[in-house]
């Protein structure tokens, strides 16, 4: 059974989440996850941590989008690029996430390999519309007892 939320997507964390897909539209994006957390699933009346195996964000309206290369000695100094078509491949594991519901703004965080080397980005845009879905879910004392989300 199908799960969808597309409301207070800021209970999303990607820590330790790679990205799957990354389908684009004109101003709409589909991103698949292999991994995620949510902080509660109140929809369903589970009120700890879930777990979750592939989560789809779909988006629409996209804009303002931005992909930041940190300098490895000062991480307040960057350089804005285009969004690299290798993102896929070239953040391994994500580092960091904010979601801002109010605001509908992602950012999304993690070390960038690139020519054998690695750099911390930032990949930023806003949007319209955000929509998360997921096959299957486990809770979090499921998972510290070795379950796995089933996808």
């Amino acid at each position: 059974m199908t799960t969808e939320i597309s409301s207070e997507i800021f209970r999303l964390g990607l820590h330790d989440s790679s990205f799957e897909t990354i389908i684009r539209h004109d101003n709409e994006i589909e991103i698949t996850f292999d991994w995620s957390k949510f902080i509660s699933l109140k929809e369903q009346d589970i009120n700890e941590p879930i777990i979750i195996g592939k989560t789809t964000m779909f988006l629409t309206g996209v804009n303002t989008e931005e992909f930041k290369v940190f300098d490895d000695n000062d991480l307040k100094t960057f350089v804005t690029i285009p969004v690299p078509d290798d993102i896929i491949k070239g953040i391994e594991k994500i580092g960091t996430n904010e979601i801002d519901d109010n605001n509908q703004k992602v950012k999304v965080s993690g070390l960038y390999r690139k020519d054998g080397k690695l750099k911390w980005v930032e990949w930023s845009f806003r949007f319209d519309t955000c929509k998360l879905s997921w096959n299957s879910h486990i809770t979090h004392t499921e998972w510290l007892n070795g379950k796995l989300p089933a996808d």
